[in-house]
């Protein structure tokens, strides 16, 4: 009989960290929207995860605020923590000045910079919300709607009629 040692991912924590190293890996689509299948496979098939594991580690992610899982289970997106700080006390955590992850200075195997206990990193500014439209709406022009089959075949039949008559 084959004993089998400790899984990396048993832990739910790790396993969301893992989660998380793959969602950042991804560059978003639409929206902020991250597809599930381009975290879900490779800690599945790459990782060699559980199944149970993996879902453990995303409810820990999703519990967290780090990710937001939608309703359908086709995509997630990462959630902006808030302000941008980066906070290191006597537990040892640390979030970065992305506000995007969060990880045990301990934990971490590079040398960590020193900093003072609590420093703010300045965000961008942000333009007035009333007055600029968002940068997406500039980029994409809107296509034409196309009319619908009932719309087309309705068309259709008006030009026979007329035809008919003429």
């Amino acid at each position: 009989m084959k004993h089998v040692g400790d899984r990396p991912y048993s832990e739910s924590e790790k396993a969301a960290r893992r989660i998380m190293e793959h969602a950042r890996a991804f560059e978003p689509i639409q929206d902020g929207r991250i597809c599930i299948e381009k975290i879900n496979y490779p800690m599945l098939y790459q990782d060699k995860a559980t199944p149970a594991e993996y879902w453990a580690g995303l409810e820990y992610a999703k519990d967290r605020g780090w990710l937001e899982y939608h309703e359908s289970g086709t995509f997630v997106r990462m959630l902006d923590l808030g302000p941008r700080l980066v906070l290191r006390d006597e537990t040892g955590w640390q979030l970065t000045d992305a506000g995007r992850e969060i990880l045990s200075v301990a934990e971490s195997s590079a040398p960590q910079p020193v900093a003072p206990e609590v420093s703010a990193v300045s965000a961008p500014p942000q333009p007035d919300a009333l007055t600029a439209p968002p940068p997406r709406l500039l980029e994409r022009a809107i296509p034409a709607q196309r009319p619908s089959r009932r719309e087309g075949r309705r068309r259709n039949r008006q030009r026979r009629q007329v035809e008919r008559l003429a």
